[in-house]
């Protein structure tokens, strides 16, 4: 999600370990903060491609990703590394509600020996808000509905905010439900979400961590590597 700190959370991610197949899908980021081994704006470019296709920034990116996506089996032959991150944009609806996040995730899934996983990340600072924290759930939840892999949900720049509140939401629905007000309309509709979201938390992983501290790096090898292997 954009402004979660994601391509940051890459960056730590890609120097935690040297057997790392780094690969940047945003044709819009400026800088992708961490070395790269494939990168979308070395084959489509964005501005070129808003202007001759006149359209806007979120029309651009998504019609980039398409392009691109012409030529991801060319990409994957590429990959001998024990690890590969993949940077996606921030604009969430470039990714899942086009053709090129399918096309994505049905060649990574034909790979031997690698499995494949979303790691959605999320502001924690921002979803100590009952509606934006409900929100990201919906956005998890639609992720692996879609795509039909393993999903975790990262929450990330603990070091600024806490994640505890968070964490009891998810594992208690009345706790959630008992920190609603009574005079907000949409939090009928969050305490009806809530409760017929207690059986998604169970099938989704969720670790808080801080991209810019490296805190909860263990927690998260242990959520997403199997055995917590480094």
């Amino acid at each position: 999600m954009a402004g979660s700190g994601k391509t940051l959370f890459c960056q730590r991610l890609s120097g935690l370990n040297k057997h790392i197949f780094s690969v940047n899908l945003d044709p819009a980021v400026l800088n992708a903060k961490m070395p790269l081994n494939e990168d979308i704006r070395d084959a489509v470019d964005y501005y070129k491609t808003m202007k001759e296709y006149n359209l806007g920034p979120n029309g651009a990116i998504t019609t980039c990703l398409n392009l691109y996506m012409l030529r991801v089996s060319e990409v994957v032959k590429k990959i001998a590394a024990k690890y590969v991150i993949i940077d996606t944009p921030g604009q969430i609806e470039a990714f899942t509600w086009s053709s090129s996040g399918h096309v994505l995730l049905d060649t990574l899934k034909t790979l031997d020996g690698y499995e494949t996983k979303i790691l959605y990340t999320i502001d924690s600072l921002a979803s100590q808000e009952s509606g934006v924290f409900m929100s990201n759930m919906i956005y998890a939840a639609s992720l692996m509905a879609r795509f039909q892999v393993e999903t975790v949900a990262v929450f990330n720049k603990n070091d600024i905010s806490g994640c505890e509140k968070i964490v009891e939401w998810i594992r208690d629905y009345q706790v959630f439900q008992e920190s609603l007000s009574e005079d907000i309309m949409a939090n009928c509709t969050y305490r009806s979400m809530a409760l017929h979201f207690e059986e998604f938390y169970r099938s989704i992983k969720t670790v808080s961590v801080s991209a810019l501290s490296g805190a909860g790096k263990s927690e998260f090898f242990r959520a997403v590597v199997n055995g917590g292997e480094e």
